[in-house]
């Protein structure tokens, strides 16, 4: 009998332990990193919803980055911006970045239209 009690008041504390820990109030949390991303337009419109929605429904915040859109006029702009060090990411076409790779001497990592150093 006595050991039965004990082994309920166990579970019980395991239960309670396991139940804090996963709770996000209990668990460490890291801020989210800030990352600047330069798009290649004048207006961030319904044209651009891989980025809008991202922001606006929460995604990046759930991977842990704090994204600030930044429209800065065309690709070419968005790339040099970049590499001006005024953001860390760039949505650009891939003409501007043959310009930035040669006449800018930066070689330019290429993911599917955004760019990064």
């Amino acid at each position: 009998m006595e050991n039965r009690r004990s082994a309920r008041l166990v579970g019980w504390i395991c239960a309670v332990v396991i139940a804090l820990a996963t709770t996000q109030s209990f668990a460490q949390q890291h801020p989210p990193q800030k990352v600047r991303l330069a798009v290649g337009t004048t207006v961030l419109n319904v044209g651009y919803p891989m980025l809008t929605l991202a922001v606006t429904l929460g995604y990046w915040k759930e991977e842990g980055y704090d994204v600030e859109l930044l429209p800065v006029g065309a690709s070419l702009q968005a790339i040099q911006q970049m590499v001006a060090g005024n953001a860390e990411v760039a949505e650009a076409s891939g003409g501007p970045k043959g310009v930035g790779e040669k006449e800018w001497r930066c070689p330019l990592n290429d993911q599917h239209g955004a760019h990064r150093r």
